[in-house]
């Protein structure tokens, strides 16, 4: 409930701030303290108050370090990562501060004689030229390389204030590994004594067992003392309290993510240093809006402190571009010389990983579902990558294939001349800068070729496109029969960035970051203390957390991705600021019931998908009838993109014919579950796929044996989440078409124009139907005659 200031309670019977210590904070409430008026708790008798784990002060950060010990593989191996991490960063000072200073590049390239050779050489009054194999002789390294004592003596002052700057960084990493030694020792002890874990035994455990297991002991040694029982919910929204924020942000576009920039236009821009330095100013830092990391403060909550606060935000928010402005020369190098540390040996062996693609950062912040954790995203994400992949290379152009051929066979010639000429006399590689040309040609013809299509692949868009869609569930209901054009491929390059791209945004970034931090999120200070305001709801056991993470259908839910009884009389004409966008908060309730089969949702939550199953129920009965349009049935639609990987999992063949989820398969068959998602065991006829198969009668015909008995339940719970995003993406076009069919009828027939809310979503609507069928005429979205 709202009060007065607009923040979000979990109690109706106050309009007073809630009480923040008692249900997060490490300090000791009497039983009686009432949280937010009205619920009272009390420690059970029975619980062991001597525990090693009684009451734990930060629940946030043991939690996440309990999730980052299963995912890191355990002490020993998160350990050595971390040790070897600062070995690799001293490495890269010493060795680049060798390469400026202690060699002597004219003796390496035998511009002129070394040292130990002078005396020799004046002595027989030698005056002409040198090379390198003078008199039979070469030039060592150690001939190249200057003495310790004069090389460090000759340091220039921008050397030496590197070096300095990069020891106190230096010393910085090193105090934290020791606090993670410490912090994860315990993580340790907890894992065996609590949890009944080994390290060895992490590798074969997925997190949805390792939760279950910190469930139970949640009971025993209550290490959160303000609910005897902690739920599955509770646990990711102590996790993700930052990360939920984030998601929510960007889907209600709260943060700036956007660059202009000369000869590009406009671009997304959200590199790792932009990434860490909003984490900084308004979760993490000193003085930011959340305090404890739990609790947001006070004065963020009260409407009246609104113009105060932000302005506060805003001097926090320049101060932080100051000092990466400060900094920027000094992280510009360090980005400079580990990228080419780290691409070089890669370029050199394969010059078309600078052509490869990954997911951007935005990308995992747009796509991922409130309360994901990060090995569930990257599941879904890995999935997709081979059909992305292969849907990018279908837009190539004529022009450059041509270029390419030409450029690929002369280079290609010319490289293998001198090929044969080394073959035939090895003298040839003496030539100078014949490595080099040799090297260079290489690079070309490997790009050209990369650059030249498959002649023999028979390529389908708009299949590739859902299948894409299929995993990473959020897409622009435009893409829609437009997967084939210039504009949708563009939007998803966006996502799906050149490997190139993201080297360039990460390189430039500490010069960027300060201008975006100063120009344009000081410039979001009022929009971002608002959104504090409006959607923060305080729960007992956790604390403050974003009200989307909630996943409260009727509060943040999309009339447009909700079915009809569950739609407020008053929903339609109410605003968009509390409706996530993209049917966020649909999607990812249903993707969490899943990962989390044990979960107990609200009463909404479960008529809300309860009403989702009845629909499925209604058109895989219509397909087995053969009753209605099978063009318009959504359960027919969002099967025929998953047809070869519902067979193979009805046939109990997870490695026959072609499929999508190779590095899912590879990861499973190794036995690295993980980084699996789901229930390793479960109920397999739970899910909306399972309620399709069995009422259209699929799985009765099929000669296979039934789906849940033949498949694994990670599997299962993929392909169920895949169908399940297909068919909340048919019911939302098919709920778009009704509203602009309802609209344009209510004007034809009382010749008055709508209400203004009504007014501004059948506009919108209308915009998107207008761009369609401009575009593509006769797209499924939007075909009228229907």
């Amino acid at each position: 409930m709202a009060t007065a200031g607009g923040y979000h309670t979990i109690n109706g019977g106050e309009d007073r701030p809630p009480v923040h210590d008692y249900p997060s904070g490490p300090s000791a409430v009497p039983p009686d303290h009432h949280h937010g008026g009205g619920i009272s708790f009390s420690m059970p008798a029975e619980h062991n108050r001597s525990s090693k784990f009684h009451h734990v002060a930060d629940l946030d950060k043991f939690f996440t370090r309990v999730y980052r010990y299963h995912q890191g593989n355990g002490f020993f191996c998160m350990m050595l990562q971390e040790c070897l991490e600062l070995v690799q960063f001293a490495y890269v000072v010493i060795f680049s501060t060798f390469l400026l200073e202690c060699v002597d590049y004219d003796i390496l390239f035998a511009n002129k004689i070394p040292e130990s050779w002078r005396e020799w050489w004046e002595r027989n009054n030698i005056t002409f030229g040198f090379n390198s194999t003078t008199y039979g002789q070469k030039v060592t390294l150690s001939d190249a390389v200057i003495p310790t004592a004069q090389c460090v003596h000759n340091f220039r002052p921008g050397v030496i204030l590197l070096i300095i700057v990069a020891a106190a960084f230096w010393l910085f990493r090193l105090a934290k590994v020791f606090s993670h030694f410490l912090s994860y020792s315990e993580t340790r002890r907890f894992y065996r004594i609590a949890l009944k874990i080994e390290d060895y035994e992490l590798v074969n455990l997925t997190w949805h067992e390792v939760l279950q297991r910190l469930l139970s002991a949640q009971k025993v040694h209550q290490m959160c003392i303000h609910k005897s029982e902690l739920t599955e919910l509770d646990i990711y929204h102590r996790i993700l309290r930052v990360e939920n924020y984030l998601v929510s942000m960007i889907n209600k576009q709260t943060l700036p993510v956007t660059l202009f920039t000369p000869f590009i236009g406009r671009s997304t821009f959200l590199s790792k240093s932009y990434l860490y330095n909003l984490e900084f100013i308004l979760f993490r830092g000193i003085g930011s809006p959340f305090e404890h990391n739990w609790q947001l403060r006070e004065e963020y909550k009260v409407y009246g402190r609104r113009a105060e606060v932000a302005a506060q935000l805003r001097r926090r928010i320049a101060w932080t571009a100051l000092v990466n402005f400060i900094f920027c020369p000094v992280v510009l190098v360090w980005r400079i010389l580990y990228a080419f540390f780290d691409y070089a040996d890669i370029i050199k062996r394969d010059p078309g990983t600078l052509g490869s693609r990954r997911w951007s950062n935005y990308s995992r912040l747009n796509l991922r579902h409130f309360n994901e954790l990060e090995h569930e995203l990257n599941a879904r994400l890995n999935r997709a990558y081979k059909p992305a992949t292969m849907y990018m290379n279908i837009f190539t152009s004529p022009l450059v294939t041509i270029l390419a051929k030409n450029v690929a066979f002369i280079a290609g010639s010319l490289l293998a001349v001198l090929i044969f000429c080394t073959v035939l006399d090895e003298d040839v590689l003496k030539v100078s800068h014949m490595l080099t040309t040799l090297t260079v040609l290489g690079v070309i013809v490997a790009g050209c070729r990369a650059c030249i299509p498959d002649e023999h692949a028979v390529f389908l868009p708009e299949n590739l496109l859902s299948i894409v869609i299929s995993e990473i569930h959020y897409a622009p209901e435009t893409w829609k029969g437009r997967a084939h054009t210039t504009d949708v491929r563009t939007e998803f390059a966006g996502l799906f960035q050149y490997r190139f791209s993201h080297i360039c945004e990460e390189l430039f970034s500490p010069v960027v970051t300060p201008f975006i931090l100063y120009f344009c999120l000081r410039e979001q200070s009022l929009a971002i203390v608002d959104f504090f305001r409006n959607f923060t709801v305080d729960l007992v056991g956790v604390g403050d957390v974003c009200s989307f993470a909630e996943m409260d259908v009727r509060k943040h839910g999309d009339p447009e991705w909700t079915p009809d009884s569950l739609v407020e009389p008053d929903r339609i004409l109410d605003s968009e600021r509390n409706r996530a966008d993209q049917g966020k908060t649909e999607l990812s309730l249903i993707h969490f019931k899943l990962m989390n089969p044990e979960w107990k949702p609200p009463a909404e939550a479960v008529w809300f998908m309860q009403k989702i199953r009845e629909q499925v129920e209604r058109g895989a009965q219509q397909m087995q009838t053969g009753e209605g349009n099978m063009q318009e049935n959504a359960v027919l639609a969002s099967l025929m993109p998953l047809g070869q990987r519902v067979q193979g999992l009805m046939c109990g063949s997870m490695f026959g014919g072609q499929d999508f989820t190779t590095g899912h398969i590879e990861g499973y068959a190794r036995g690295d579950l993980k980084r699996e998602e789901g229930a390793l065991s479960g109920s397999g006829n739970a899910g909306l796929l399972n309620t399709a198969m069995t009422n259209s009668g699929m799985e009765k015909s099929s000669a296979c044996s039934p789906l849940q008995l033949q498949s694994s339940p990670m599997e299962l719970t993929a392909a169920d989440m895949s169908f399940s995003a297909l068919f909340m993406h048919e019911l939302h076009r098919k709920r778009i078409r009704a509203s602009i069919y309802q609209y344009g009828a209510i004007g034809e027939e009382q010749d008055e124009p709508p209400p203004p809310q009504l007014a501004a979503q059948s506009s919108r609507h209308s915009s998107r139907a207008s761009r369609n069928t401009t575009e593509e005429e006769g797209s499924p979205l939007l075909d009228f005659k229907k």
